[in-house]
């Protein structure tokens, strides 16, 4: 069983890749190969819409050639796959967006009949970042926006977990935040993290036993 998580944030080790890191362990736990990818470190754009992977009778694949690409590959062939994001201006960061279009795009069909051309079932989980409060979410559109598409070409409904109002500054008093209140930020930091990280290591655990099924069956 290998399980990937997919990191889209510039920051290492910090909140979302300690979640993931978190999520990783938990899919070990069950006995999964596990391997981190950040895609901050490689070098590659969005879809550029060439439309190679709708050609008839092509593979399925992204065509594009660059840094991108051996990953692509990989998570093709994965068991299971976590992608982490924070949220920023509510949104996914830039190069997970690129990634998520470049992943999913060759998996859309334009056919009536066929709904995904990626031909088997793959758990898929979703960790975001943020540095609000859980009341704020409702006001984030992407929390839930890859649901649909997720399981429309997954076949499995994706599982998604949050973790609010992060520690965002290694020294407070050294940047602007006079809208936060450091106080409740090291509460949460102190108290509510670790809850969110234990939340994150059961995702990967749901995770490894959705591969478990799909390879019982």
């Amino acid at each position: 069983m290998k399980v990937i998580a997919v990191s889209g944030s510039p920051r290492k080790n910090w909140n979302t890749e300690k979640m993931l890191a978190s999520s990783l362990d938990g899919a070990q736990s069950l006995g999964a190969k596990t391997k981190l990818i950040r895609l901050y470190d490689l070098n590659f754009k969005g879809c550029k819409s060439c439309l190679a992977c709708k050609r008839i009778g092509t593979q399925r694949k992204c065509f594009v050639k660059d840094d991108l690409s051996p990953v692509l590959e990989e998570m093709s062939k994965a068991d299971a796959i976590i992608f982490g994001s924070p949220i920023y201006f509510m949104e996914l960061t830039g190069v997970m967006h690129s990634c998520l279009e470049r992943f999913y795009f060759p998996y859309v069909t334009y056919s009536a009949e066929l709904q995904t051309f990626f031909g088997r079932k793959l758990p898929i989980g979703f960790i975001y970042t943020m540095n609000v409060t859980q009341d704020w979410l409702q006001e984030i559109p992407i929390a839930n926006r890859f649901a649909s598409v997720t399981k429309e070409l997954f076949g499995i409904e994706p599982e998604i977990v949050c973790a609010y109002d992060t520690w965002q500054y290694p020294d407070y008093e050294k940047f602007e935040h006079g809208i936060f209140s450091v106080a409740q930020k090291k509460l949460h930091r102190d108290e509510l993290f670790p809850k969110e990280l234990a939340t994150a290591k059961q995702l990967g655990i749901s995770l490894a036993q959705k591969v478990n099924q799909i390879n019982d069956q």
